[in-house]
């Protein structure tokens, strides 16, 4: 592996099933590794699909065009919270950029958002990204991970509350179980200088020997200022004990099928199992799968939720 996959300013990219703590992190990130993790917005998606190769943006014509469409990404709108006029976006990119391709306008991407935040290193945080790793390492190829963790029934638990997020217990722990493994997949091939995983559970319950490791991983070195200001938050934060509530909220076939799709990864975390059930089969998994997607469906029809499955975003436009 190259100097370059390693090297420690390479931008970190914070990653986690949707409800595992991703937001509570990126907060984490700028406050304690001054890292300008920007919270959600999945540019890179749009940089891997627009553009079949670098040598395209050699061209001033496409060029033009992929910054301006760059602009309309939703990822401007949630770090501006549309303040910034698009003309003034494309030029604080523009600024940035130091080589015509796909990571060059990344790298420019997340360094605008760092000089916006006032913090010097790069970074992203959106749960999102963990379905799209493949466009993601293309747009970042030396990025290093952080995977936040959560125990699956707690995921599925919340999850359910949210009109964007799985409508039963079985697609929210097949998604999560397949997700959490390919990523820990990805993380055994990159090594520990690019992969740090962590569980939520442990960032509150160790919160010194956990946020500990993370700096190390993240900076090099460990703030002890910092890291004292942290735990004496985690003590004081209300949802310090936030875990477990799956416990008396599921009926034992709901966790029967939770855990029935995601036992293999739950036994690799460390997650202890709470039934015996065998694995649920891939004809009822699609037959779940089918009945969220028809939910969905209608919920995109009555405006509810994006086509893509996510959650509408109001802001108010830039004057």
């Amino acid at each position: 592996m190259s100097d370059a996959r390693t090297k420690s300013d390479a931008p970190v990219i914070f990653l986690g099933i949707p409800r595992s703590g991703t937001t509570m992190l990126g907060r984490l990130a700028n406050l304690y590794l001054d890292i300008g993790a920007a919270n959600e917005g999945q540019f890179e998606i749009f940089l891997d699909r627009a553009i079949a190769n670098d040598a395209q943006l050699q061209d001033d014509a496409f060029f033009d065009r992929i910054l301006n469409e760059l602009v309309e990404d939703e990822y401007f709108s949630l770090v501006f919270l549309n303040r910034v006029p698009k003309a003034e976006l494309r030029s604080r990119i523009e600024k940035q950029i130091e080589t015509r391709t796909v990571n060059g306008l990344g790298l420019a991407v997340l360094k605008m958002t760092a000089e916006h935040m006032n913090l010097p290193r790069l970074g992203h945080e959106d749960p999102q990204l963990i379905d799209h790793l493949p466009s993601l390492l293309r747009v970042f190829p030396d990025c290093r991970i952080v995977h936040i963790i959560r125990d699956p029934r707690d995921v599925a638990l919340s999850i359910l509350k949210f009109p964007w997020g799985a409508n039963n217990v079985t697609v929210a722990a097949d998604h999560w179980g397949r997700r959490v493994g390919e990523l820990r997949r990805l993380g055994s091939q990159l090594g520990a200088k690019r992969y740090f995983e962590l569980t939520y559970e442990q960032l509150l319950a160790e919160p010194r020997r956990t946020m500990g490791c993370l700096m190390t991983f993240a900076t090099g070195k460990i703030d002890a200022e910092r890291l004292d200001q942290y735990v004496a938050e985690t003590e004081t934060n209300p949802r310090r004990n936030n875990s477990r509530k799956w416990a008396t909220a599921f009926s034992k076939r709901d966790l029967e099928r939770i855990e029935g799709c995601a036992a293999e990864q739950m036994t690799a975390v460390g997650y202890e199992l709470a039934t015996a059930a065998p694995s649920v089969s891939r004809l009822v998994r699609k037959a779940w799968k089918l009945r969220h997607r028809v939910s969905q469906v209608a919920q995109i029809a009555r405006g509810q939720i994006q086509a893509s499955g996510r959650a509408h975003t109001e802001l108010k436009p830039a004057t």
